[in-house]
């Protein structure tokens, strides 16, 4: 039996994944800067075909690595309301890398369409029917696209899945690791888990190390214990998928120009270099080993010696010709400009994020982003409304996990998620602003303390109160004769 076959037995029908694979295998391709059918060429030159690699920018990768870094870096806050709960949910975060876990997420996420955040109990003790959480602790983890089977979904949101990876053992095997997430009846969630070992063909050879893991888990909750990552986009390839789309999905045409602008770009400087053409006059022969040498230094590739020589016009020979080609360096940059530009507006950046000039790609300044980008402003925004809902379903799984382990409660209530929205917004000129209205009695304390600092109604009048009861420092100082007491 092989896996799919396996997931048959279940009723589990992974239909989704095998007809949208091809388009996250090849996303994959251009993420990675590799595409064979288009980086691969042949050019023909008279006499063969000549096989050629073309040079790439690998555009994609860029464009990942630039939104995950607007999306989500260290300057994102996530509060709950008081320290006390904001403290617990932190230090499980950091014990889980999740800043740079959440960036990496982001970055694979929008370049193959979807990503999964993953969440797990390690360390659990089985004692008869029983388990031990004594040793738990929380694990967070990260799944790619291809390794996601979206079993049910309900208005575009998966509801169960199916995660298959693999791990190589040894030459010609492999350990076959699946979970599945799986509502029962009373509407719980049931985690199921198998280990295999399977050859090249996926075919299932045996059973791995059962007594390593549990094969049956009832979390005995709706809660899900994951949460899917993908651009807030439309998937216009499959109305119908599960699956989200890349952010370049319906820009491969341009990348595409792109690196073929590129590529032109290096063959024209490659080309374009100087050349000596020499007559084999300037060869000397040497007379111990009976071979033609040169007369300048063999390993100076700007000569290259001919058989006959060169005409003048008038039948005297020349030795040497120079050859110096013209580039096109000036036109080379304006095509790259404008394909950059046409980029930008089809993936949010909009058409003045990136700029081409003779050192590198860069973005705009955060001033001038400001100022001039408004339509990278709503697709960050658009973004972040994923995003926030991501997080919030990362964070009610950790609560109900607490819980279930009673190692903590958490208070979910206010959940405040601070973006960094600093290369989009001015955060400081609206806090200025807030000020001057709380000057002017026109915003309240409490509205103030809840918006800046992240805390919910309670917390904000606690501080209010503890700011009213203060005492001045030197009120309480008493002068006697000139002493103080």
């Amino acid at each position: 039996m092989d896996v799919a076959g396996f997931l048959k037995s279940f009723g589990v029908n992974s239909t989704a994944h095998t007809a949208f694979i091809s388009n996250i295998l090849l996303w994959k391709q251009w993420y990675q800067g590799e595409v064979s059918n288009f980086h691969n060429y042949t050019i023909y030159n008279g006499v063969k075909d000549v096989k050629m690699h073309r040079y790439t920018l690998n555009i994609p990768k860029f464009l990942c690595e630039k939104m995950a870094d607007l999306l989500f870096n260290e300057k994102v806050h996530i509060r709950l309301g008081n320290d006390k709960n904001t403290k617990i949910l932190n230090d499980i975060l950091d014990q889980n890398n999740f800043q740079l876990l959440m960036n990496r997420a982001i970055e694979k996420s929008f370049a193959l369409g979807t990503g999964c955040i993953l969440l797990d109990i390690d360390n659990i003790l089985v004692n008869s029917n029983s388990y031990n959480y004594d040793n738990s602790k929380i694990k967070i983890s990260f799944v790619e696209a291809e390794n996601i089977y979206p079993l049910s979904w309900d208005n575009g949101e998966i509801k169960e899945l199916a995660i298959i990876r693999y791990e190589k053992i040894k030459t010609g095997e492999y350990k076959c690791i699946i979970t599945l997430h799986l509502l029962n009846e009373l509407g719980n969630y049931v985690i199921l888990n198998y280990q295999f070992v399977t050859d090249l063909n996926r075919n299932i050879k045996g059973e791995f190390d059962k007594d390593n893991y549990i094969s049956e888990f009832d979390t005995k909750s709706n809660v899900k214990w994951f949460t899917i990552i993908s651009p807030n986009i439309i998937n216009n390839i499959d109305m119908y998928s599960p699956f989200g789309i890349s952010i370049f999905a319906n820009s491969i045409d341009v990348i595409k120009g792109i690196d073929i602008v590129y590529d032109s770009f290096v063959n024209e400087i490659k080309l374009g270099r100087k050349r000596l053409f020499t007559t084999k006059e300037v060869l000397r022969f040497n007379t111990v080993t009976g071979q033609n040498e040169f007369n300048f230094d063999p390993n100076d590739i700007v000569f290259h010696v001919l058989g006959d020589g060169f005409s003048d016009g008038d039948g005297a020979k020349n030795y040497i010709q120079e050859i110096n080609g013209a580039l096109r360096i000036t036109d080379h940059i304006n095509a790259l400009d404008s394909d950059l530009r046409i980029l930008g507006a089809k993936t949010g950046f909009g058409t003045d994020y990136f700029t081409f000039d003779k050192k590198t790609i860069a973005p705009k300044t955060a001033t001038e982003v400001i100022s001039e980008n408004n339509e990278l402003f709503r697709t960050i925004k658009k973004h972040e409304l994923m995003l926030e809902k991501a997080i919030k379903d990362i964070i009610y799984a950790i609560k109900y996990i607490g819980s279930l382990t009673n190692k903590f409660s958490l208070n979910t209530n206010n959940i405040t998620i601070d973006f960094d929205d600093s290369i989009i917004e001015n955060k400081s000129e609206e806090r200025e602003q807030d000020r001057k209205d709380l000057a002017q009695d026109t915003l309240s304390r409490k509205d103030y303390i809840i918006k800046w600092y992240g805390v919910d109604e309670l917390v904000a009048e606690e501080k209010i109160r503890e700011i009213d009861g203060e005492v001045p420092a030197n009120e309480k100082i008493n002068f006697v004769d000139g002493e103080i007491n």
